[in-house]
């Protein structure tokens, strides 16, 4: 059950799977008449503008703001009001001509920044459609164990439930029968 195990979401009945980064490049890849693919990061928003000169500083130019591609310099010298808009750093943006191994490598490293600065969450727009994937193995808001050996033995604490620890009985006390 540990090799062929496929989990779903109880939530959605939808299958939880890991985002690798091949599936991001092979999904902007396998795309046709793209003008241009932009790899964004969503910012949190209680980030001021501290983190903003921070990503100045780590070589980061742009961010998305509103739909709009802004200047990150312009946001930190106007001092904008961020706090209720949807900002995404903007990773790379990149106009496909034709397939070569140098825009696949060039994608490749993209995404996988992307990964790293998202936290696990990477975010592909094209034409103004944005699709999500994520490294982390959750849905719909729950964070799921991957399948191992040690989950199907009904020996190994690993594979034990978590409020009876395996002895199929919770000890504790019921407080309508103490007495007072």
């Amino acid at each position: 059950y540990a090799r062929i195990g496929i989990t779903y979401s109880p939530v959605s009945g939808k299958q939880v799977k890991r985002h690798q980064i091949g599936d991001v490049v092979d999904f902007i890849l396998k795309k046709k008449n793209i003008e241009e693919v932009l790899l964004l990061t969503e910012i949190e928003k209680d980030r001021n503008f501290d983190y903003l000169n921070t990503l100045l500083q780590q070589g980061y130019s742009r961010v998305l703001v509103n739909q709009k591609v802004n200047k990150i310099n312009d946001l930190v010298e106007y001092k904008s009001n961020l706090t209720q808009k949807s900002i995404y750093l903007i990773i790379d943006r990149i106009i496909i001509y034709k397939e070569d191994e140098d825009l696949k490598s060039r994608i490749t490293d993209s995404v996988q920044t992307a990964f790293f600065e998202g936290k696990g969450e990477c975010i592909v727009q094209i034409n103004n459609n944005k699709t999500k994937f994520s490294n982390k193995f959750e849905m719909d808001g729950i964070t799921f164990e991957k399948n191992s050996i040690h989950l199907f033995a009904f020996n190994n604490p690993y594979g034990a439930c978590s409020k009876c620890e395996g002895f199929g009985t919770i000890i504790g006390l019921d407080s309508e029968k103490i007495i007072q």
